[in-house]
């Protein structure tokens, strides 16, 4: 493996820090004792209120709105916004209202998707047909859509956003009614479009309703933060994640968790991390790769209204047979998470060759441009991910469209910054060029278009933004150790703990400088032909997968081998006994004099 660089958060701790928690919570930002006990209890008594996003009275309005509506047998729609987030924050509202006026949302309560990845109403004014529309987790900067409505349609309009805001000025001058963290006194900006949804139907329930705090609903509200990787550092995401998580009434939140305990379990049960590994891949699946049908499907499956409908069963060996909406909505979630999978990866495979002859690795960003037939639209984010873990780079995939406006053709997709460059903000990097036509979303993670006639001057900028960084991976680790001070009981201890997120990344640990020979190396799964080397190193084992019978030998017959290594905790447990482990992310290989 390649050089690499490794460095330890904080080498030398305050005192009162005594604990792998302590010592974990420190290096991930939270520095006093007082600020770990609240973040590690936090509970609804470390949650904001909805009078927070009260400015100058727009929550107060936005509820007056609705109120109007549903007392009118009025119609109203609610935008979908396709993601995992998005689904989560509609659910909340349609199924608030269901469990209030369940008439009224049945007769007068209608939704609508997106034709694709597209975010906020541009996409579908032709459809729009109602008395109010609420957009959730998206909306805020479509000034020229919001006043089309409010002026000339008759449509009055409530946005409930946390995304950036490009242009303040116009926000305020909207005649929509606009709710967004960002620009409101709200004191925790990382909450996203489902705890803004949550948020809206508290109000609601307290201004009009009467009635106790709809927590009913916070485990949709939960499943949003994870989706959209709020910030888990912040005691109200933490609070929000505990409280749903530990109460999920949702009947397809429910069986997706009972269908997938155990990819949770192996995550130390449901907590931010596990559900963002065994479920929210799902629904983003349905709303970048399932079908219309599929959609609408799972979406009812999510919806009380819905979900407890019998309908017949389309798994395989099950022809003819009755289930319940929200069970077949988890069958469908798994066979379209099944296709994406194999589509992604066909796309992978197609353009590492792309990357091989075309030399696009003599660039700072690994700048893929595809026509329609290399990739789906909707798979750029996912593909580009998974190139820049493996090349270790910055990564845009892009598809080349026709500008409907004009005759020049553009490449518009997804960008996804290498995880360990130490440019964090890759999305500004790229607006920062002035060659874009836009890069939005978040630092690391987000949509970039830009036209044909750019590309050539977006290369050479972003190659000079670039020029003198290094790319060797470097690894922020918690604890270094070397063989023989070791820590059984610290890497259990890591092992079991469940308190990862965004921003609270899971714990690493470098071990130096470890002597190899053929009396502590072995290789395992050659007969299955998925060889994994065990090294043994004191009490604690290290396991490397994914390695080969040449590796072994070159591990063991070279004189003076030693490897240095970089890894996550984990336990093997065996009739009752747990042996703690370190799984192997990366290493150096050396010949080296150890004395």
């Amino acid at each position: 493996m390649s050089d690499i660089e490794i460095k330890q958060y904080t080498e030398k701790l305050p005192k009162w820090v005594t604990t792998p928690l302590e010592t974990i919570m420190y290096n991930r930002g939270i520095t006093t004792p007082i600020g770990q006990e609240i973040w590690l209890k936090a509970d609804c008594r470390q949650t904001y209120g909805w009078e927070d996003l009260d400015d100058d009275g727009k929550m107060q309005k936005a509820c007056k709105k609705l109120f109007d509506c549903v007392q009118e047998n009025k119609d109203a729609q609610i935008i979908v916004d396709p993601d995992c987030d998005g689904w989560n924050s509609s659910a909340i509202l349609i199924n608030y209202l269901y469990s209030r006026y369940p008439k009224w949302t049945r007769e007068h309560c209608s939704y609508l998707f997106h034709t694709g990845k597209q975010h906020g109403m541009s996409d579908m004014m032709d459809r729009i047909d109602c008395d109010l529309l609420i957009s959730p987790d998206g909306g805020t900067n479509d000034f020229d859509q919001q006043q089309e409505l409010v002026l000339h349609r008759n449509t009055q309009v409530i946005v409930l956003d946390h995304h950036q805001i490009d242009n303040p000025e116009l926000v305020e001058a909207s005649a929509a009614t606009i709710i967004n963290v960002q620009n409101s006194a709200y004191p925790n900006k990382a909450l996203t479009g489902g705890g803004v949804a949550y948020r809206f139907v508290s109000a609601f329930e307290d201004l009009y309703v009467h009635g106790p705090q709809p927590t009913e609903f916070m485990d949709l509200c939960a499943v949003a933060n994870i989706g959209d990787m709020a910030d888990a550092r912040e005691p109200e995401i933490r609070a929000i994640v505990r409280e749903g998580l530990s109460n999920i009434k949702n009947p397809f939140l429910f069986e997706m968790c009972k269908q997938h305990k155990y990819t949770l379990d192996k995550r130390n049960g449901l907590n931010y991390r596990s559900v963002a590994f065994a479920i929210v891949p799902f629904i983003n699946a349905l709303t970048r790769s399932g079908t219309p049908q599929e959609q609408e499907q799972v979406f009812r499956g999510m919806l009380t209204q819905y979900a407890f409908d019998d309908v017949d069963s389309s798994k395989r060996g099950f022809g003819g047979s009755k289930v319940k909406q929200y069970q077949e909505a988890v069958t469908i979630a798994d066979r379209v998470k099944r296709r994406q999978d194999k589509l992604v990866k066909e796309s992978v495979e197609r353009l590492e060759r792309k990357i091989k002859e075309q030399n696009l690795l003599d660039n700072s960003i690994i700048l893929l441009l595809c026509e329609p037939d290399e990739i789906e639209a909707a798979h750029c984010g996912l593909v580009a991910n998974k190139i820049q873990a493996k090349y270790q780079r910055p990564t845009l995939v892009l598809r080349r469209v026709k500008d409907k406006d004009n005759d020049e053709y553009y490449y518009s997709g997804s960008g996804r910054n290498y995880s360990l460059c130490p440019i964090e903000d890759m999305r500004k990097v790229c607006e920062d060029t002035g060659e874009v036509i836009f890069a939005q979303g978040h630092n690391s993670a987000f949509g970039v278009a830009i036209f044909e006639s750019r590309v050539p001057a977006f290369v050479q900028k972003t190659n000079e933004v670039y020029k003198d960084v290094d790319f060797t991976p470097v690894y922020w680790v918690d604890y270094v150790w070397k063989p023989s001070t070791m820590v059984s009981a610290i890497v259990l201890a890591i092992a079991e703990m469940d308190i990862w997120g965004q921003e609270m990344q899971p714990a690493s640990v470098a071990i130096e400088d470890i002597p190899l020979s053929e009396n502590n190396v072995q290789i395992l799964g050659l007969t299955k032909g998925r060889p994994t080397i065990k090294i043994g190193c004191g009490k604690i084992e290290l396991m490397l997968f994914g390695a080969s019978e040449e590796l072994y030998e070159k591990f063991v017959s070279t004189p003076n081998a030693t490897l240095t290594v970089v890894g996550s905790c984990s336990k093997n447990e065996w009739n009752g006994v747990a042996r703690p482990q370190i799984l192997i992310d990366d290493y150096e290989f050396k010949q080296k004099w150890i004395f």
